[in-house]
């Protein structure tokens, strides 16, 4: 499964969200450059993954239940409940499959713990993340009449498992990030997706990983209900001064960061105020407590994007001219002739 292909189907929808090369829990990782965030972030999904594995489901809920009442905000505007989620759902490796693995790991849960509501969520978001993973990479136009099947009966069992949980959905956060990727995949209701959504984001207006989702799927959608840079400054313009610039900068790092965004997903980001997201990524960047490796990447694609070569001038002047971040540019020569343009 190809890292572009799978990043198409995450960025609609909530993984949105982590199309991250993996690799497995087994193997020893070299770490290539990148923020501390993004080792603290993968630790906390594969903890999940490895808790899962061994069957220590009272560890899970705990931990889940721990992250619920409070769970600290990464610079990038995720948190532990996010990662863990994901872990659990076995999104974070679904190039080498680990989704269908945790699937089965999530199914033995089922089968000694069927009242859990939190393995019935992460069970319902495995279902859909993971089914519609292999739907995209299909070779054909369409799936075969038998893996068509498979996939209908678990992506319906998914949202049978949403509408049994959703009496909990106050309680239990992680059931938005479910039921959004339910709704704009299977069901396609961009209605009911925009009310989960703001029902969500009322109840938990920490999460702001449920506003990227819907960032995501505007801006992937060749025609949306809402132009996708509104909805961005619209909901940019409900946040306290300031928080607003540095979400329309974190919409940004999700896009490239983590969805490998395409050429025309590229054009489409020159439609955002950008003028608002450079106060915001200055703002993140000039905050002592965070990394400026963690939107230094993002910021350098965006003003390459937008063509404001003194800006990118000054993020490169900044910067190790070796510190290439392969998640956020296309490849290495689309870094360098960025570069080369910016200092010449």
């Amino acid at each position: 499964m190809t890292k572009k292909s799978l990043a198409r189907i995450l960025a609609c929808g909530m993984v949105l969200l982590m199309a991250l090369a993996g690799c497995s829990l087994l193997k020893k990782e070299a770490k290539p450059f990148a923020p501390d965030s993004y080792w603290e972030q993968r630790e906390i999904s594969l903890k999940a993954e490895q808790l899962l594995r061994t069957g220590d489901y009272a560890e899970i809920e705990k931990r889940m239940a721990a992250y619920r009442r409070k769970t600290n905000d990464y610079p990038d505007g995720t948190n532990n409940l996010v990662h863990f989620s994901y872990g659990l759902m076995g999104v974070w490796n679904l190039e080498e499959n680990t989704w269908f693995d945790m699937q089965q790991q999530l199914l033995v849960w089922r089968k000694a713990q069927p009242a859990s509501k939190t393995m019935q969520i992460a069970l319902a978001g495995n279902y859909l993340m993971g089914e519609l993973a292999l739907y995209n990479e299909s070779k054909t136009p369409e799936l075969s009449e038998q893996d068509g099947k498979k996939r209908e009966q678990r992506t319906a069992e998914a949202s049978r498992l949403l509408a049994a949980t959703r009496s909990v959905r106050m309680q239990y956060p992680e059931w938005y990030f479910a039921q959004m990727e339910n709704l704009s995949w299977e069901k396609k209701d961009e209605d009911a997706f925009f009310r989960t959504l703001e029902e969500g984001s009322k109840k938990f207006p920490e999460l702001q990983f449920l506003h990227f989702s819907a960032a995501n799927l505007q801006i992937w959608r060749k025609t949306p209900s809402q132009p996708w840079y509104e909805y961005v400054e619209k909901v940019a313009n409900g946040m306290q001064k300031g928080e607003g610039d540095r979400f329309c900068a974190r919409v940004m790092v999700r896009l490239l960061k983590y969805l490998n965004a395409p050429p025309e997903v590229r054009e489409r980001i020159k439609q955002l105020d950008w003028p608002r997201t450079k106060r915001g990524f200055e703002s993140l960047l000039a905050d002592p407590a965070i990394d400026p490796e963690e939107f230094s990447g993002p910021y350098a694609v965006t003003a390459w994007i937008m063509r404001d070569r003194d800006t990118l001038q000054t993020i490169f002047n900044g910067l190790d001219k070796n510190k290439y971040d392969a998640r956020v540019w296309k490849d290495a020569q689309e870094f360098e002739k960025a570069r080369q343009w910016a200092l010449e």
